[in-house]
């Protein structure tokens, strides 16, 4: 790797830092406001145990510091589904996409199962 290639790989490399620092932090902001609601469908929502949302509401921000700015997503991506791309990719109308994302709660064993 060229002097250049390595800087230009590491700007790249810092740019996806801050990106996935800031969906972090948006994706904790929606985990705090839904475990503060005591909805058990908000785990099934987030694909997480109704023990967990109880961790995250006794938790403090500051307790998320090091998985916020690690620079890996602590979340993961529903249209990432086969299902999701290919309605996206086709062009679906939005109520198929959506059918398409909600079908992959049964997928995981994420509840809300009849969706």
């Amino acid at each position: 790797m060229s002097p250049q290639d390595f800087v230009e790989y590491s700007e790249k490399l810092q740019v996806a830092h801050g990106v996935i620092t800031r969906a972090n932090e948006a994706v904790l902001e929606a985990i705090l406001l839904a475990s503060e609601m005591d909805d058990p469908a908000f785990a099934a929502i987030f694909g997480v145990t109704p023990e967990a949302m109880q961790i995250f509401k006794m938790a403090s921000r500051r307790d998320f510091r090091s998985a916020l700015s690690s620079g890996v997503p602590i979340f993961s991506l529903r249209i990432n589904d086969p299902d999701v791309l290919s309605a996206i990719r086709h062009g679906e109308p939005s109520e198929k996409v959506e059918q398409a994302i909600l079908g992959t709660f049964n997928k995981s064993g994420g509840g809300l199962r009849g969706a």
